[in-house]
């Protein structure tokens, strides 16, 4: 098969994207390259690449939902095509101490002729959720006072939603593995997953009981010590916050086109 074949079902797909992110024409590239190591962001909602070159380590990082079509794609070796959200942000001690939220997947619908493939990863997995601080501690009492009580944690940030995730392939001459059944060239994982919850903040230790109530005298000249109460009581530890929830898994559809 020499020419990269859309069926007429795919093209109305297309089509229908186009009309559902009012977007008229595409944006087009003759070629797009990016570097060993390097990353490029895509900041527009439609693409298409006549060639696409990804050096081993590449990575091709698409800021909105996107539909991607690339006639000749050659891939290197760990190279990534991402939609991936942002992870949260890690609650501060005595501040904001809850984890902020993971950020949702971009949707992408991937239309790629691969002449050349390495191994590698797409994903649209939502963002991981921001850990809860720990909560302040109880202060110590005074002598025959009582401790103060642990802050409450801070609660963990829900995990973001993964984005939908579909796949349109061509390849000539080898047959790519998906997801780990057998890793090495002409490997392509696929992630579509929701964000982990974000670990919950500890409560806060507890403040500690002041000593005895004590004065000191001296009777003939010996130094007594005279306790006039009991000692405060510990304070009760910080409830612990809560876990964030994990986000939604995004929806896969890949194949083959022949």
């Amino acid at each position: 098969m020499n020419n990269f074949k859309i069926s007429l079902f795919l093209i109305g797909w297309f089509l229908v994207f186009f009309c559902h992110s009012q977007v008229v024409i595409g944006t087009y590239y003759s070629k797009v390259f990016v570097g060993r190591g390097e990353e490029k962001i895509v900041g527009v909602d439609s693409v298409y690449m006549n060639t696409l070159i990804l050096e081993d380590g590449a990575k091709l990082k698409f800021a909105k939902n996107s539909i991607l079509i690339v006639k000749n794609a050659f891939i290197g070796e760990n190279c990534e095509l991402s939609s991936a959200g942002l992870n949260g942000f890690d609650g501060k001690f005595q501040n904001q101490l809850d984890g902020g939220h993971g950020e949702d997947g971009k949707h992408l619908i991937l239309i790629i002729n691969f002449k050349k493939l390495g191994n590698l990863k797409i994903s649209t997995n939502g963002g991981s959720g921001g850990k809860g601080a720990l909560g302040s501690p109880g202060y110590n009492g005074e002598p025959g006072s009582n401790g103060g009580d642990g802050q409450k944690g801070g609660h963990g940030g829900n995990g973001g939603n993964g984005g939908d995730l579909t796949l349109i392939y061509y390849c000539e001459g080898f047959t790519p593995t998906f997801n780990g059944s057998q890793k090495g060239r002409h490997s392509i994982q696929l992630d579509y997953f929701g964000g982990e919850g974000g670990i919950a903040g500890r409560g806060g230790p507890a403040g500690r009981g002041g000593p005895p109530p004590k004065r000191i005298e001296y009777l003939n000249g010996v130094k007594r010590v005279i306790i006039e109460g009991p000692a405060g009581k510990n304070g009760w530890k910080g409830v612990d916050g809560s876990h964030g929830m994990r986000g939604r898994d995004g929806e896969l559809i890949f194949r083959r086109s022949d």
